[in-house]
């Protein structure tokens, strides 16, 4: 029995040693298996923060250019305003000239006429003053028949 005893002695330190390996072995696993997980999370930690700053770069990016977009329409609205107003204005003007024109050309269509007729009075003061260059030319000769002379 002694030899059986022997044998299931050494067999179970046999049993322990392996058990002891084995946990050894579990646990070096266990380790090199937590540290790569640790690794991968730092670096998918680093890389979210990464993406985290970029995304926020973006965010202030997008913020100014929504800032710009809505400075530009008011600008656009602006400028749409006085374009309205200087068309008016414009159109106005474009009345204004067109009435003004009217009134030029009356005027002309009155000083043609006037000269029209400056011309009528001065053919016909013309004629009276050669009608009466002629009379005085007449009564200094019928005058000078006479004897008297007649100053003019």
């Amino acid at each position: 029995m002694v030899f059986i005893q022997k044998n299931a002695s050494l067999f179970l330190l046999f049993l322990l040693v392996l058990a002891g390996f084995g946990l050894v072995a579990s646990a070096v696993f266990f380790q090199i298996s937590i540290n790569n997980l640790n690794k991968e999370y730092s670096t998918k930690g680093r890389a979210l923060i990464g993406i985290t700053s970029e995304i926020q770069e973006k965010q202030s990016t997008l913020s100014l250019i929504n800032e710009e977009i809505q400075l530009k329409s008011e600008m656009i609205e602006d400028l749409q305003m006085r374009y309205a107003q200087v068309k008016k204005q414009n159109e106005d003007l474009l009345e204004r000239i067109q009435f003004l024109s009217n009134k030029i050309s009356e005027a002309n269509k009155d000083v043609n006429l006037m000269q029209n007729k400056l011309s009528v009075c001065e053919a016909n003061n013309a004629q009276w003053e050669a009608a009466y260059d002629s009379l005085m030319l007449q009564r200094d000769y019928y005058a000078s028949l006479a004897g008297t002379a007649q100053p003019r």
